[in-house]
């Protein structure tokens, strides 16, 4: 609907009209009074389109001038005559101001102005409603047919809406809104009272109205039809509530009174007035049936209720502490949550202890306690490092378990002289080299004998001396207490 008041009116007009008019006749005999100004007789115009009004100019009287012009920059929005009648032509767009404007030169070539902000509006409110005919009295059954009009009849908005006040069962009309000209049915239900209203909606407040007494019985009006509100619910508690509405069709039916059932009520119950109470989880179908006609309608229940909550009073590590990992090893742990129906299974692990840097757990982040960590001892570890590995439950931090890990040497598994079984002179000069397996072992160093070192001498260093003819049996042992390994080759001295 269009608003008549200038701070809603949109567009921009400027008006610039022109009209010629030679004054040397209205100049009294004798006495040539100069111009002093011209104005005109408003600074605002607000005219509706196809609608004209009349400007007028004031000039100082008698005074001489050449011309008076008015111009219009949009002629496809407002029009003038030569007698300054502004026409509105089309409504203006895009909130703004017109500026009409009115200019004199005088004899003496002076210029003179004077201005009026102009706006085309396309809007015609509603100045009157008329009823027809206006029924006092009716009997229950009777029906009539009503026409509302209104005035002008090229109004911008002729919508009428129909009203009943107070409502009642008296009566009732249909359709509840009608254009200008058009008809609706005034029925009489029942004995009773009541206004008839035919409202403008333009905003204008216009109406018209009259009173109506109905005497009889009354007549019944079917149930149409039922609809529920809401149509859907959730619930996530026991006990908790939703109350449903329904809605009769029509409003005006006799009979409103309606029965409510669930198909699961060990879901969810429901009450005479319609009121659903949650009780377990499950789905449930809620029915309401009215009474004239067996109209239904449903809402479908959803009862999600979580379970409880079980804190966590513990956690324990599931594998023996202390983990003994030699450098470049790992080990896989994993942690069980005390009890274990407890809500939230997840833990952290973090690493302590006197060489913390040395060792590393692996995810850190929050993760199932069932889930595997990887504890890590890197290559460069230092046998005798130890750290302490913790978990913590991300629920209760409170509750968390310990293992220690301890870096271990790497043991020698074997170690294999660089030559096997040798026959030398006595002025040969041989030395031996042993090789410690695995190459990462922690004690690499050895020590080497002879069985006979009268005949055949060896160092520390693997250096043989040969002192004579015969037989030796030279032997390589690793130092590395945990495992006794050695090796040997016989050497023979000719």
């Amino acid at each position: 609907m269009k608003n008549r008041s200038t701070a809603n009116t949109s567009g921009v007009l400027i008006l610039l009209l022109i009209v010629i008019c030679l004054s040397s006749a209205c100049t009294p005999p004798g006495y040539t009074p100069q111009i002093h100004g011209v104005s005109l007789d408003r600074e605002y115009l607000l005219i509706e389109k196809d609608h004209e009004v009349q400007l007028v100019a004031s000039i100082t009287p008698g005074a001489k001038y050449k011309s008076i012009t008015w111009r219009s920059t949009s002629v496809g929005t407002a029009t003038v005559t030569q007698t300054g009648l502004v026409k509105g032509v089309s409504e203006t767009v895009n909130d703004g101001h017109t500026t009409v404007t009115i200019t004199v030169i005088a004899e003496n070539g002076e210029l003179f102005q004077a201005f009026c902000d102009v706006h085309v509006i396309d809007f015609t409110p509603v100045a009157s409603v008329t009823i027809t005919p206006k029924p006092s009295t009716m009997t229950v059954g009777r029906t009539e047919t009503l026409t509302a009009n209104v005035f002008p009849n090229y109004a911008s908005e002729r919508v009428l809406h129909w009203e009943v006040d107070p409502p009642s069962t008296a009566v009732s009309i249909s359709p509840m809104a009608s254009v200008h000209g058009g008809s609706v049915t005034l029925t009489a239900r029942s004995a009773g009272t009541a206004t008839i209203f035919a409202r403008a909606i333009d905003g204008s407040n216009k109406f018209d109205s009259f009173p109506v007494t109905v005497s009889g019985g009354s007549v019944s009006i079917s149930v149409t039809g039922v609809t529920l509100s809401p149509t859907t619910h959730i619930f996530t508690s026991a006990g908790a509530t939703q109350q449903l509405t329904p809605t009769i069709a029509p409003s005006t039916a006799t009979n409103k009174t309606v029965t409510w059932s669930s198909d699961n009520p060990s879901v969810a119950t429901v009450s005479t007035s319609g009121l659903v109470t949650a009780v377990a989880n499950g789905p449930a179908t809620i029915t309401v049936t009215t009474s004239d006609g067996g109209h239904t309608h449903t809402c479908g229940i959803t009862v999600s209720i979580p379970p409880p909550t079980v804190p966590v009073t513990g956690v324990t590590i599931d594998q023996a502490s202390p983990q003994n990992i030699q450098p470049g090893g790992t080990a896989t742990l994993s942690a069980t949550i005390v009890p274990s129906g407890a809500t939230n299974q997840n833990v952290t692990w973090s690493v302590t202890g006197a060489n913390p840097s040395s060792i590393t757990v692996s995810p850190t982040t929050a993760q199932d306690a069932s889930a595997s960590v990887t504890v890590t001892v890197p290559a460069g570890a230092i046998p005798g490092d130890t750290a302490t590995i913790t978990v913590t439950s991300v629920d209760n931090s409170s509750a968390t378990a310990l293992i220690t890990v301890n870096v271990i040497p790497i043991p020698v598994t074997s170690v294999t002289i660089d030559q096997s079984d040798l026959t030398l002179a006595l002025s040969d000069n041989v030395t031996l080299t042993a090789t410690i397996a695995p190459p990462t072992a922690t004690n690499k160093s050895v020590t080497w004998s002879s069985d006979n070192p009268t005949i055949v001498d060896v160092d520390s260093d693997g250096n043989l001396t040969l002192h004579t003819t015969g037989n030796a049996e030279i032997t390589v042992t690793a130092d590395d207490a945990t495992n006794s390994a050695t090796d040997s080759i016989t050497v023979t001295v000719n």
